[in-house]
């Protein structure tokens, strides 16, 4: 119980970011760019969640960049 709190927070904050990101890129623009980025959100949780459990909270803090613009990615070629 005492790890889901951080847990939690650590996808929270993961959420908000990608979304933040996503809006102030403008890569929410076609119906395409957004399938693809509310999918790789339903599959980041899963991502976080394998990380969280096979090392520790603190790597998942440290790999936080990079799941925040791993969304991000495959918009880039459009």
């Amino acid at each position: 119980m005492s790890e889901l709190i951080p847990f939690c927070n650590d996808w929270a904050v993961g959420l908000f970011g990608s979304v933040l990101a996503a809006y102030f890129c403008s890569a929410l623009t076609t119906r395409r760019n957004k399938w693809i980025f509310w999918v790789s959100m339903t599959l980041i949780p899963v991502l976080q969640s394998w990380v969280y459990y096979l090392w520790d909270g603190s790597f998942l803090r440290k790999i936080y960049p990079l799941l925040v613009h791993l969304p991000l990615f495959p918009m880039s070629s459009t």
